[in-house]
């Protein structure tokens, strides 16, 4: 009985074929079960993005009940030069709402008659990552020094001049000023005339925060920018060869100072389509890179995210819309302008 015993237990041992069997269907399994795992994480990633960038677009529409004007594309410029002359870096847009954010204790950190970037009266709030600013689904920790970063930047329309005067180009964030830098400009929401109105008029849009060091030497990617002379073709990126080729000054830090009034930290354009270059082949633009002016007063800044396919932007109305890397260039232009009065009659 006891010999009967000892040769079950003996067969009930796994031998190294069936071993190897459990080993392959646990990998097919795991196979099976990373795309399921990972759609839905894409999938609570995107809307967590969709919340948040609504969440900005709101905060503009209080902003704009309160004082009669949405804000501008940047505040006004420094008044008192402090201890590191000369000031000359203003508030962006997302400073600025930080309040309606409830985010007034990160706001009241900011003395904005000082350079928001240079004056150690603002190091301190500089350095906030803002949760409502940052997408879940971009996942870098590059950082320029400590300071703060954002996934969502100001529509500046059909146009990389930020101070363009042409209402057929200009979007929501475009602004004037003075030979003085004082601010001319107030728009509001009943400026907002183009196609169907504020429903077809981009707000924000998502970009990807830079990947790389800003001390990185003679490295570039689709998060880089270059900065050339943008000269006449401020409407027109395809214009402008050199933004299609690596060399010179490079602009690594998109995204990386939420504050700063640069053209990599705040605005984007629809003078350029979603994604266009960072994910596509050679032979469909790949050398298309984001393409700023030596003046800093303006950029080609393309749309850009890590959701499969396309971008968030949210619209003048407060909608939220998925929009494809595959959007007609004229619609996605025609997305971007507060009153140039195109009509949009293709669905996007």
């Amino acid at each position: 009985m006891s010999l009967a015993v000892r040769r079950t237990a003996a067969r009930g041992a796994f031998t190294l074929i069936e071993l190897l069997v459990v080993i392959a269907i646990i990998a097919i399994l795991i196979g099976l079960l990373l795309p399921a795992v990972q759609k839905v994480r894409d999938a609570a990633w995107r809307t967590k993005c969709s919340n948040n960038i609504k969440q900005v677009a709101l905060a503009c529409f209080n902003y704009e009940s309160e004082r009669a004007e949405l804000p501008s594309g940047v505040g006004n410029w420094p008044t008192l030069t402090g201890s590191n002359p000369p000031a000359e870096n203003r508030p962006t847009v997302q400073a600025m709402i930080l309040s309606y954010l409830e985010q007034a204790n990160k706001y009241n950190k900011f003395d904005f008659r000082y350079d928001v970037h240079k004056e150690a009266v603002n190091v301190p709030a500089g350095e906030q990552d803002i949760d409502t600013y940052m997408c879940p689904a971009d996942v870098s920790e590059q950082k320029y020094f400590k300071v703060g970063r954002s996934n969502y930047f100001a529509n500046m329309g059909g146009t990389a001049d930020n101070r363009s005067r042409d209402l057929k180009v200009v979007g929501v964030f475009n602004y004037t000023e003075d030979a003085n830098h004082v601010l001319t400009s107030k728009v509001r929401m009943t400026d907002v005339v183009d196609g169907d109105g504020s429903a077809t008029t981009a707000m924000f849009a998502e970009i990807r925060r830079g990947t790389l060091s800003w001390q990185d030497t003679g490295l570039y990617n689709e998060t880089t920018m270059v900065i050339t002379s943008l000269s006449s073709n401020w409407t027109d990126y395809d214009a402008t060869a050199s933004c299609r080729t690596p060399t010179g000054t490079y602009i690594r830090y998109a995204g990386h100072q939420f504050y700063r009034d640069l053209p990599a930290t705040f605005a984007y354009t629809h003078t350029m389509t979603p994604n266009q270059g960072g994910r596509r082949t050679v032979a469909q633009g790949f050398n298309d890179f984001d393409c700023g002016d030596g003046s800093y007063y303006g950029a080609h800044m393309a749309a850009r995210s890590y959701h499969s396919g396309g971008v968030n932007v949210v619209f003048c109305d407060g909608s939220v819309r998925f929009i494809s890397d595959n959007i007609k260039a004229a619609t996605w232009r025609a997305l971007g302008t507060r009153s140039g009065s195109e009509a949009v009659t293709d669905d996007f």
